[in-house]
C-alpha cells in the first residue's frame, strides 16, 4: 500500500512541531540530470509539495511509483532525476532535521531550454499588400527569455523586434515586429531566428500576396434537383472592370467552363437543378490589369444512389449478375432479391448455391462528356446456371438517406439463348443504366480479357459473341475483333471491344441523294405546269375568279406587283400549307412571322385565333402528330400561340422573365448616333409574394443586405445545417469538428431568431400606432385590416421563434452528448442549481475560513464586507462609464463630488427604476442556471461556474477600481479545496421588457463594455462571456479583451481621480470623447454573437456540501446519463431546423409596392407605330420608401451602362419625388443657390438666439473699425459711433424715398451699450479690447443690434412714444371705426362675433389707440381693420398686407391711426422685437 504525505505528517505531528524553512530556487537544463541537494542531514523522505506522493523513504525509492529509472538516491540521501524534462518541473520537498527539529524544504525548479513555437508551428503564412506595413507576431516558450533577429529576406524593409512576457509567472513570450514590402519582387520566404543560452530555432515566414478574390460559401453540400450559388466577389475595384470566369475541375480534369452572372466587381455562378455530375471544384478566375487571380469551392452533391452500369455474365456453369454504382450519401444497406425474396446471411441456406461480393473498382465515368476514371462501388451475385429455370425476377435494393434505387434483371434472356449457346464460353448481357456518364462498353468477366456488348431495348436483344473463330463457319463471322486503344502501341492490348460486322454489299455503291432541282428542273416544271393549266382554269372559271388570275399573272409579267408584298407572301403561306401531307411540317417565311409576330403585340392572341380559322383537329382520321390539310379550313396560314410568342423579330435575344436591373438586350436596340432622354417614374404595384418574385430587389443598391444576399444568406445556413447533420452522422469522426458544425449550425439559427425578434419590434410599434388611431372600437374602425394582419403576422413571428429556440435546444443536446456533458444539459424551465456539477457559488461570510476572509475575491457580493470595501475606491465596474464622463458632464461632476468631495448627494429613485433593479437581482440565479445547463455543456465542457466576490485593479500601488463579476468559468476539483484559477470571466444582464426594443441584447450596450473590460483585466483573462437573459430566451456574446481600449480608460482614471489635487471637471476632456469612440469599435471587432438558447430558472431547493478550508459550496452531483440520438432522430432535428429556416426567411421577406422604371427614348421624340422612339432599359422593385442616395445609386449605374454602349444620354428627366437628385451630390452639398441658402435659412432657424449672437461675433466681415469705434464712457453706459450704420441709414433712406429724417435714425450716431457692467465696460476702454466686437456683420435679409436691453414691455413703451409724436393730419372718419366695430361683431368666427358683441365704440377707439393693445389682437381682427382701411393707407402712401405677423399689422395700423408717416424706426419698413434683440427689416 502507497504511503501518503499526509500520514508521514501527521505522524510528525504528534511528535513535534514541524517548521516549513525558506524555498530553494533551483534552474535546471532540459534533458541534464537534476541533483537536489538537501541542506541539512539526515533526510527523511523526499516529495512532492503539492500532493502526497512520496518518492523515497530513508534509502529507498518507492516502488509503488515505478521511478527506479528516471529518479535515485547518492550516498548523502540527495535526489537524482535522469533526463529532466517538462513533466518533471514541480516543487520537490525534503523533509530532514535542524538540531533536532524536524523540518522540510521545498525546491522550486525552473526548467531552461532553448526556444520553441508555442503552437509548434515553425512555418508561417501572412498576407501582405504592396506599401502597406505587415505585423508580424510570434508566440515564443524559451527560458531564459530569448532574443530575435532577421536572418535571410526577400528585399522587404525589415522592422525591429519586440519581446513582451505574457505575465511574471509564465515562460511564454511574445515576439513583434513589421516588414514593408515595396515591391511585388519583395513577396517570398523570410527568417526569423530565435536564440537563447540552450539554444536556437528558425521560423520561416513567408509573405504572400492578398487574394482578391474570394468564392463565398467554400464548401456546398447540395441535394439532387436544389439550386446552388457560388459567389466571387473581386476586391479591388479599379478600372477596367475585372473579367470574370469559371471552371468546373474533378480530380484534377477540366470538366467544362462556365459563365455566371457578372456584376461590376461580383460574378454569381448558378448550378440549376444539380445533379452527380455537378460535384467537384469550381474555380473563379479574375483577369485584371495583365493579372489572373483564383478562387476555389468544393460542391458536394447528396442523392438517391445513381446506377452506373448493371451486367449480366453467363458461362457454362456460372451466372453473374453486377450493379456498379455511386452513392453520396454512403449506402445504408444493399439487398439482392430472388423472386422477390431477400438473399442475405441469415437465409444463405436456401440458397446454397449463391454468393454476394461487395467490392470497389475503378471506372471511367463521364461527366459532362469529359471521362474521369473513379472509384466506385460493385455489388456482384453469382448462382449456378441450373437454378436459372427457377428464377424470374432478380433486382439489387439500394438505400441511403436520400432515397433509394432498385435495377431489375430479367434472368428469362438466359434461358431463351440456351440453344443458341453451346459452343459459346462466355455470354454479356448488359443493360443501359440510368446515369448515362459511364464509358459504355467496358464490363469485367472471369477471362482474362474484357467482352463487351450493347443489349437492345428491355434487355431483349440476343447476341452470341466468339472470342475466337472456330474452324467451322458459322453466324460469328459477321462479328469483327477491334482492340481497344492502348497507349503505346507496341503494347498487346489488354482488352478487345466485339461487336457485329456490318451488312455486307455489292461493290462500293454509293447512295444516290435526291436532288431538288437538276439541270432539266425548268424543263419539268414547263411540262407540270402545261399539264395542270387546263384543270386549274377550268375551276377558276367555276370560281368566277379567273379575269383576276389572268390580271394577276399579267402584273406579275410586267413587273407592276410588288412580289415583297405580305398579303402576296401571306397567300404563298396557306399554299404552302395545303401542299403538304401532313401540316405538322409547315416551315414559315421569315416575313410571315414578322408579321404576325406584330398582330401579337398589338393585339395579342385574339388577332391570332380570329386570322387562322379553323385548323386540323385531334381525332377521327388525324392521329397525334399527323394533321390533314384537306381537314383544315383555314383563313391564314398563323403560326402557332407559342412558336410566336418566342421568336424573336430582331437579332436580340429578349428572355422571357427579366429580373430588376438593367436589360442589357435593350440596350443593343438603341443607335449610338442619336441623343437620348433617360427618364424614370415609380407605378404602384398589387403587393403579393411567390416563390421567386415579389420581392424588394433594387438590383444590389440596397442600403442593407441586398435580395441576392439575403437569397445567398439562405442557402449559406442551409448548407451549414447539413454540413452539421453530416458531420454529426459520420461514425466515427472527430469530436472538434462536430462541436464546431454544431456551433455554427447555432449561431444560424440564433441570427434567425434575431431577424424575427427585429421584425416583430417594428410589427409591435406598428400595431401600437393603429390602435391609438382605431381607438377602443378598432374593429369598427378603418384600421381593422390593418390590425389584424399586423396581428396575424405577430403570431406567426411568435411561433416561429418558438421552434427555432427549441431546434437550438436540439442541437445543445446533441453537442453535450457528443461532449460526454449530456448530464449538465436539462431541457427543464427550472432546475436545481445544486444538483449543477459545474456551478460552485461562495459561501456566506460567517462560514469562510479565517485564512481567506483578507481576500475579497471570496466575500459574497452584497454583503456588509462587500459594500465597505466599495466605499474605499474612486471607481466601481459600474461607475466608469459615468464617472470618467462618458454619459454626460453632469453625472461625471455628480460622481466626483460624491466620491472626492464625500457630498452626501440623495438618489431619487422612480419606482420603475426600483423595479428594474430588483428584477436584475433576483433573476441573476436564472441566468446562472441557463449558462451551466445550455451552453456551457456544448461550448465549454470543461469549465465550471465559480462564483466571485470583488476585485481590486491598482494603478502603480494605489487602489484605483473595485470590480464585481458575476462569475467566472475555471476549472474545479470536486475532491480538493484548491483555489481555482479564472479562466473565462461572467457578466450577466437581465433587462426588463419594454415595448420599444428587443427583449433581449443582440449588441452589447455601450454603457456595460468598460465594465466588462475591468472585470477581464482585474482576473487576467482574455475572454468573457456576456449572458443577456429574459423569460423567454437568453442571449450569449464572446467578448475578447483590448490591451489599447483599457490602456486609455485606466489612463483617464488616473487623471481624474488620482492626482494629488483633484479638481473636478468643468467640461468633458478630449480623451473621453476618444475613448467613447474606440467603444463603438471594440463593440463592433471584439464582442462576438455566439446564440441564442431558451432561458432556464434556477432555484435553491436541493442539498449541497461544504468543505473544510474551501469558500465554495460543492453541489451534489447528478450523474444521470442520456442515451445517444438514433439517426431518424437526428435526421428529424435538422429537418425540422431547414422547415424553421425557410419559415423565417418567408416571414422576413419585404413585399414590393411599387416598380421603377427607367425609359430611354431619343430627343427627336418621332411617333412611329412600328418602332417605339422609348424603350424600358431598367426597372427595380421597392417598398414603401426609397431613400435619394440608393435611388442615384441605381440611376448613375444605368447611366454608367448608357455610357459603356456608347449611347449620349443628355438629360436626366424625374419628378419632385426626387428632387434631391438635382440639387444635391452625393455627399449631400447643395448644387444649387437656392438649395444653399435654404439649407443655411434652415440652419440658423434652429439656433438659439445665444447661438446666433454668438456666430454674428465670431465670424465677422468687416473690421472692428469699420462697424464701431469707442468714443467715451458715460454715465448712462458706453457710448459709440458706427459709421457703417450710417451708411446702411443713408442707403435705405434713399431708396424710400424719404424727406424727414426719424426721432431714431438721428440717435444711430452714438449708441449707449449699456447692457454691460461698469467693470466691462473700464476694461474695454483701458485695454483697447476691440475685438470684443465683430469685425464683420452679415446684413443680407436682416441687421442685429444689441444696443436696446430690456423687456416687451420696454419696447412697445418706445414705440408708442414714437408714435405718438406726431398726430395723423388726416384721422380715420367715424364712419370706418364705426364700420369696424359692426364687422368685429358680426364676424364669421364665433369667437370673434362673441368678443365685440359684449364691447362698445369706445372700447375699440381705446384698443386702436395703443400699440400694446393693437398688437394683442388677432389676425382675424387686423385683417377686418386692414380691409376697411385701404383707403386711408392709400392716402399714407402704404399697403399692409394680410400676410404679415401681428407685430408688422399693428405698427402699421398705428400709423394709419397714430402717426403722420414712419411709426417705429423710421428704417424703411418696420421694427419687430424678439426677446432682447430687435431685428430690423
Amino acid at each position: 500500500m502507497m504511503t501518503s504525505l499526509s500520514q508521514v505528517i501527521v505522524l510528525l505531528v504528534t511528535v513535534c512541531k514541524i517548521e516549513s524553512m525558506p524555498n530553494l530556487n533551483i534552474n535546471v537544463t532540459e534533458g541534464s540530470t537534476a541533483i537536489l541537494k538537501c541542506p541539512t542531514r539526515p533526510v527523511h523522505t523526499w516529495s512532492d509539495a503539492q500532493s502526497d506522493i512520496i518518492y523515497t523513504l530513508n534509502d529507498n525509492i518507492n516502488p509503488e511509483l515505478k521511478i527506479s529509472q528516471t529518479m535515485s538516491l547518492d550516498k548523502d540521501r540527495n535526489l537524482l532525476i535522469n533526463n529532466f524534462g517538462k513533466d518533471d518541473v514541480r516543487t520537490y520537498r525534503c523533509s530532514t532535521d535542524d538540531k533536532g527539529n524536524p523540518v522540510w524544504f521545498d525546491f522550486n525548479i525552473t526548467l531552461m531550454f532553448k526556444p520553441i513555437s508555442y503552437k509548434n508551428d515553425r512555418n508561417i503564412t501572412l498576407i501582405s499588400v504592396v506599401g502597406n506595413v505587415t505585423n508580424v507576431s510570434l508566440d515564443v516558450n524559451s527560458y531564459p527569455a530569448p532574443t530575435v533577429s532577421w536572418g535571410t529576406g526577400n528585399g522587404g524593409t525589415l522592422g525591429n523586434w519586440k519581446v513582451s512576457t505574457w505575465s511574471n509567472d509564465t515562460s511564454i513570450h511574445r515576439l513583434t515586429s513589421s516588414v514593408l514590402l515595396t515591391a511585388r519582387d519583395h513577396f517570398g520566404l523570410y527568417r526569423a531566428v530565435i536564440r537563447n543560452s540552450e539554444g536556437s530555432i528558425d521560423i520561416c515566414i513567408r509573405f504572400v500576396a492578398e487574394n482578391m478574390v474570394d468564392v463565398q460559401p467554400k464548401k456546398v453540400v447540395c441535394t439532387t434537383t436544389q439550386t446552388v450559388k457560388l459567389r466571387c466577389k473581386f476586391k479591388n475595384v479599379e478600372d477596367p472592370l475585372p473579367t470574370f470566369s469559371w471552371n468546373h475541375d474533378l480530380n484534377g480534369v477540366r470538366i467544362r467552363r462556365l459563365n455566371g452572372e457578372d456584376h461590376k466587381n461580383l460574378s454569381i455562378l448558378s448550378i440549376p437543378y444539380c445533379s452527380y455530375q455537378d460535384v467537384g471544384d469550381y474555380t473563379c478566375t479574375v483577369a485584371c490589369n495583365g493579372r489572373n487571380m483564383t478562387s476555389t469551392a468544393y460542391v458536394i452533391v447528396q442523392g438517391a444512389p445513381v446506377i452506373i452500369k448493371q451486367d449480366m455474365i453467363a458461362d457454362s456453369s456460372n451466372v453473374t449478375l453486377s450493379v456498379t454504382y455511386i452513392s453520396e450519401p454512403p449506402l445504408m444497406y444493399i439487398i439482392w432479391y430472388i423472386n422477390d425474396e431477400n438473399v442475405n446471411i441469415s437465409n444463405s441456406s436456401n440458397h446454397s448455391a449463391i454468393v454476394i461480393q461487395n467490392i470497389k473498382a475503378d471506372v471511367a465515368v463521364k461527366y459532362y462528356k469529359t471521362p474521369i476514371i473513379m472509384r466506385v462501388s460493385m455489388s456482384k451475385l453469382s448462382f449456378h446456371r441450373a437454378i436459372v429455370s427457377h428464377l424470374d425476377t432478380i433486382s439489387c435494393h439500394l438505400k441511403n438517406r436520400i432515397g433509394g434505387r432498385e435495377p431489375m434483371f430479367d434472368v428469362s434472356s438466359i434461358t431463351a439463348n440456351d440453344k443458341e449457346k453451346r459452343n459459346t464460353t462466355c455470354t454479356t448481357y448488359e443493360s443501359t443504366t440510368d446515369s448515362g456518364s459511364i464509358s459504355e462498353d467496358l464490363i469485367t468477366t472471369s477471362h482474362s480479357d474484357e467482352l463487351v456488348n450493347k443489349q437492345a431495348k428491355k434487355r431483349k436483344s440476343k447476341a452470341c459473341l466468339w472470342l475466337n473463330r472456330p474452324k467451322k463457319k458459322s453466324k460469328i463471322e459477321n462479328a469483327i475483333v477491334t482492340p481497344l486503344q492502348s497507349k503505346d502501341a507496341n503494347e498487346r492490348p489488354k482488352s478487345i471491344e466485339l461487336r457485329k460486322a456490318p451488312l455486307k454489299t455489292r461493290g462500293n455503291r454509293r447512295k444516290i441523294r435526291r436532288k431538288l432541282y437538276n439541270a432539266h428542273a425548268d424543263d419539268k416544271i414547263n411540262k407540270e405546269i402545261t399539264e395542270i393549266l387546263p384543270t386549274v382554269i377550268s375551276k377558276l372559271r367555276a370560281a368566277n375568279v379567273l379575269g383576276d388570275f389572268c390580271n394577276f399573272l399579267k402584273v406579275i409579267h410586267n413587273g407592276k406587283f410588288p412580289l415583297t408584298n405580305i398579303a402576296f407572301l401571306l397567300f404563298l403561306d396557306v399554299v404552302r400549307w395545303y401542299s403538304l401531307d401532313n401540316t405538322s411540317s409547315m416551315e414559315y417565311s421569315e416575313d410571315c412571322l414578322k408579321f404576325w409576330k406584330v398582330m401579337y403585340r398589338l393585339f395579342h392572341g385574339k388577332a391570332l385565333r380570329f386570322m387562322t380559322g379553323m385548323k386540323s383537329e385531334y381525332g377521327g382520321n388525324n392521329r397525334r402528330g399527323e394533321y390533314s390539310p384537306e381537314n383544315s379550313s383555314i383563313n391564314f396560314a398563323v403560326p402557332s400561340h407559342k412558336r410566336v410568342a418566342t421568336y424573336e423579330s430582331v437579332g436580340v435575344s429578349l428572355p422571357s422573365e427579366m429580373k430588376p436591373g438593367i436589360i442589357n438586350e435593350a440596350l443593343e436596340l438603341k443607335s449610338e448616333t442619336k441623343s437620348y432622354v433617360l427618364s424614370f417614374d415609380g407605378k404602384k404595384l398589387a403587393p403579393g409574394l411567390t416563390n421567386e418574385w415579389g420581392d424588394q430587389d433594387l438590383f444590389g443598391h440596397e442600403e442593407k443586405e441586398t435580395l441576392s444576399q439575403l437569397r445567398e444568406r439562405l442557402q449559406n445556413d442551409l448548407n451549414i445545417i447539413e454540413l452539421a447533420k453530416v458531420e454529426c452522422q459520420r461514425v466515427p469522426g472527430k469530436t472538434e469538428d462536430k462541436i464546431e458544425q454544431l456551433e455554427r449550425a447555432v449561431k444560424v439559427v440564433s441570427v434567425r431568431i434575431k431577424d424575427l425578434r427585429m421584425l416583430f419590434l417594428k410589427q409591435q410599434m406598428a400595431l401600437n400606432k393603429f390602435m391609438k388611431e382605431g381607438g377602443k372600437d378598432w374593429k369598427k374602425s378603418k384600421y381593422v385590416y390593418a390590425i389584424s394582419s399586423v396581428q396575424a403576422q405577430m403570431f406567426l413571428i411568435r411561433n416561429v421563434v418558438k421552434k427555432l429556440l427549441d431546434s437550438n435546444s436540439s442541437l445543445l443536446l446533441l453537442g453535450s452528448l457528443i461532449n460526454g456533458t449530456s448530464q449538465l444539459f436539462s431541457e427543464n424551465q427550472s432546475i436545481d442549481i445544486f444538483s449543477q456539477r459545474n456551478m460552485f457559488s461562495l459561501k456566506e461570510v460567517e462560514d469562510i475560513p479565517e485564512g481567506l476572509l483578507n481576500e475579497l475575491r471570496f466575500i459574497k457580493q452584497r454583503s456588509p464586507q462587500w459594500f465597505d470595501a466599495r466605499k474605499q475606491l474612486k471607481l466601481t465596474g459600474s461607475t466608469i462609464f459615468g464617472g470618467l464622463g462618458l454619459d454626460s458632464l453632469k453625472l461625471q461632476r455628480r460622481h466626483f463630488d460624491k466620491v472626492v468631495k464625500n457630498i452626501e448627494i440623495a438618489e431619487v429613485i422612480s419606482e420603475d427604476t426600483a423595479k428594474r433593479m430588483e428584477h436584475g437581482t433576483v433573476s441573476e440565479i436564472h441566468a446562472i442556471a441557463t449558462l451551466t445547463t445550455k451552453v456551457l455543456p456544448l461550448y465549454y465542457p470543461n469549465l465550471a461556474y465559480i462564483e466571485e466576490g470583488a476585485h481590486v485593479i491598482n494603478s502603480n500601488g494605489t487602489p484605483l477600481i473595485l470590480v464585481s463579476p458575476d462569475g467566472s468559468l475555471g476549472k474545479m476539483n470536486m475532491d480538493g479545496i484548491d483555489i481555482p484559477t479564472p479562466v473565462v470571466a461572467c457578466e450577466f444582464k437581465c433587462p426588463s421588457p419594454s415595448d420599444f426594443r428587443t427583449p433581449v441584447h443582440y449588441d452589447m450596450p455601450i454603457r456595460y463594455i468598460p465594465q466588462v473590460l475591468s472585470e477581464m483585466a482585474s482576473m487576467n483573462v482574455e475572454e468573457l462571456i456576456y449572458l443577456c437573459w429574459t423569460d423567454e430566451s437568453s442571449t450569449v456574446f464572446r467578448v475578447h479583451f483590448d490591451t489599447d481600449t483599457w490602456k486609455l480608460i485606466t489612463e483617464e482614471a488616473q487623471n481624474v481621480y488620482l492626482k494629488e489635487t483633484p479638481k473636478c471637471p468643468t467640461r468633458l476632456s478630449a480623451e473621453s470623447k476618444v475613448i467613447k469612440e474606440r467603444l463603438h469599435i471594440f463593440r463592433e471587432n471584439n464582442c462576438e454573437f455566439i446564440c441564442e438558447v431558451a432561458s432556464c430558472k434556477g432555484e435553491r431547493i436541493g442539498c449541497s456540501y461544504l468543505v473544510d478550508g474551501s469558500p465554495y459550496v460543492y453541489p451534489i452531483c447528478n450523474t444521470e446519463e442520456r442515451n445517444n440520438l438514433t439517426v431518424d432522430e437526428m435526421d428529424s432535428i435538422f429537418s425540422s431546423i431547414n422547415t424553421c429556416i425557410n419559415e423565417a426567411y418567408q416571414i422576413c421577406r419585404k413585399k414590393a409596392t411599387e416598380v421603377i422604371v427607367w425609359i430611354l427614348a431619343d430627343t427627336d421624340r418621332i411617333f412611329n407605330p412600328d418602332v417605339p422612339y422609348a424603350i424600358p432599359i431598367a426597372y427595380a422593385m421597392k417598398g414603401y420608401s426609397l431613400g435619394t442616395k440608393p435611388m442615384r445609386e441605381m440611376h448613375e449605374d444605368v447611366l454608367r451602362m448608357c455610357h459603356e454602349k456608347k449611347i449620349n444620354v443628355v438629360a436626366s428627366c424625374f419628378d419632385g419625388q426626387w428632387a434631391k437628385l438635382s440639387t444635391r451630390d452625393k455627399n449631400d452639398k447643395p448644387l444649387t443657390i437656392m438649395q444653399l441658402q435654404r439649407d443655411v435659412y434652415s440652419e440658423a432657424s434652429k439656433l438659439t438666439r445665444d447661438a446666433i449672437v454668438k456666430k454674428l461675433l465670431s465670424e465677422s466681415i468687416l473690421p472692428a473699425e469699420q462697424i464701431f469705434s469707442i468714443t467715451e464712457k458715460t454715465e448712462e453706459g458706453l457710448k459709440v459711433s458706427s459709421p457703417m450704420l450710417k451708411r446702411i441709414t443713408l442707403s435705405l433712406r434713399h431708396k424710400l424715398k424719404q424727406k424727414k429724417r426719424s426721432s431714431v435714425v438721428q440717435n444711430l450716431d452714438s449708441d449707449t451699450v449699456s447692457c454691460l457692467p461698469d467693470e466691462a465696460l473700464e476694461t474695454l476702454i483701458v485695454e483697447d479690447n476691440h475685438t470684443m466686437f465683430p469685425d464683420r456683420i452679415d446684413v443680407e435679409e436682416e441687421t442685429t443690434s444689441e444696443n436696446t436691453v430690456g423687456d416687451n414691455d420696454e419696447e412697445d413703451n418706445d414705440m408708442n412714444e414714437v408714435a405718438d409724436q406726431t398726430k395723423n393730419d388726416k384721422p380715420v372718419p367715424p364712419e370706418t371705426v364705426a364700420a369696424i366695430f359692426h364687422s368685429l361683431t358680426i364676424h364669421t368666427k364665433v369667437s370673434v362675433s362673441r368678443k365685440w358683441s359684449k364691447r362698445t365704440v369706445s372700447d375699440l377707439i381705446k384698443i386702436l389707440d395703443d400699440t400694446s393693445l393693437v398688437r394683442k389682437m388677432q389676425h382675424d381682427e387686423l385683417n377686418v381693420v386692414i380691409q376697411l382701411t385701404k383707403t386711408q393707407q392709400l392716402k399714407l402712401g402704404i399697403k399692409i398686407k394680410q400676410t404679415c405677423c401681428r407685430d408688422e399689422k399693428a405698427i402699421f395700423i398705428r400709423r394709419v391711426f397714430g402717426s403722420k408717416q414712419h411709426a417705429g424706426t423710421g428704417l424703411g419698413k418696420c421694427s419687430v422685437t424678439f426677446g432682447n434683440v430687435r431685428r430690423v427689416r
